[in-house]
């Protein structure tokens, strides 16, 4: 499994928390088996993360830009106070590809059946159905880290041809 936070830290306005998990079966089709958001404050985030954790015991990562990356001491004082420990892989996006297109690339996942949501979770469809107009894109941020996580780098054995050869030239 892999569990994905998107901080935002915030009680009052703008963004949500979101908190996405999927799990991948042994041909790599991937399910969202938990989607939560909210507007937590620390605390509530990282309650939230441990719940997960106990629940799931996934591989988690953090987005980590601007003030996001404060949220990773409080957590790992926190798995001091609870004796847990599990690793955080740091999230950052990548200077090439915008929030958006990270996002869109989820498209190829759905339509060729290789991501799954399990029935019930509204926010992630609310989400789904407005998107790119929507309010809010929390839990979908989340779910294409998690899915950039969890997707294996390739199941295609690559051949080593020499550059060489006159057949590939």
């Amino acid at each position: 499994f892999f569990t994905v936070v998107d901080p935002a830290l915030s009680k009052t306005r703008g963004d949500y928390t979101g908190i996405v998990t999927v799990g991948m079966d042994p041909d790599y089709s991937l399910y969202v088996v938990d989607a939560r958001k909210d507007r937590w404050g620390v605390d509530e985030v990282i309650d939230n993360l441990f719940e997960v954790q106990r629940t799931w015991k996934p591989r988690v990562g953090i987005e980590t830009i601007f003030f996001q990356k404060i949220l990773l001491y409080p957590i790992r004082e926190a798995m001091r106070r609870h004796k847990q420990s599990f690793a955080i892989t740091e999230l950052r996006p990548s200077s090439k590809l915008t929030k958006e297109g990270r996002i869109s690339a989820l498209q190829e996942y759905f339509s060729n059946g290789s991501l799954w949501i399990r029935e019930g979770m509204q926010g992630l469809e609310k989400e789904l159905k407005e998107f790119p107009v929507g309010a809010h894109d929390d839990l979908l941020d989340a779910l294409a880290y998690a899915v950039q996580m969890a997707r294996p780098a390739s199941r295609v054995e690559k051949v080593n041809e020499n550059p060489f050869q006159i057949e590939n030239i």
